[in-house]
């Protein structure tokens, strides 16, 4: 009974020292709305967007040898569960690693536009159309060949 009573006490005091260790060391999060970055953070991540575009842009334009045109909408940040909501239901999303970087970006393409890069890469007009949607069926392999251009 009096090592049981102490194995109590001893608890006790170690939930009150953690309890005080915790107050002091950590800060609440809201996991349903997170706030990491600030308004000046947001501004810097759009203008870093903005500059990746452009490269983007030019890539896609000596690529597919037409004018490419690629704006920034807006820079937000969401949860996790608001993103993929936000994403069309048939979108092509690539993943690439940027060297010497660490971690990755995603890139997510609607069907339109990528029907008419591949109509551009197959040697048509690059014009929207309804022979398109033969595209749609087999655009995987073609479309990792963008994935491989827009990389590098």
């Amino acid at each position: 009974m009096e090592i049981q009573n102490n194995n109590e006490d001893n608890k006790a005091k170690a939930e009150a020292v953690i309890s005080d260790d915790f107050k002091k060391n950590c800060k609440l999060y809201n996991f349903r709305r997170p706030d990491k970055f600030s308004k000046e953070h947001l501004k810097a991540l759009q203008d870093i967007h903005r500059d990746f575009v452009r490269h983007l842009a030019q890539v896609l334009t000596a690529y597919l040898r037409m004018e490419v045109e690629i704006d920034v909408i807006s820079v937000d940040q969401l949860t996790y569960e608001e993103y993929i909501c936000s994403m069309p239901s048939h979108v092509q999303n690539m993943i690439f690693k940027l060297n010497p970087l660490s971690g990755e970006i995603s890139l997510g393409m609607s069907p339109e536009v990528l029907a008419v890069i591949l109509d551009r890469m197959l040697g048509g007009a690059g014009i929207a159309n309804d022979n398109n949607k033969i595209y749609r069926k087999n655009n995987k392999d073609i479309g990792r060949s963008v994935e491989c251009h827009t990389a590098r």
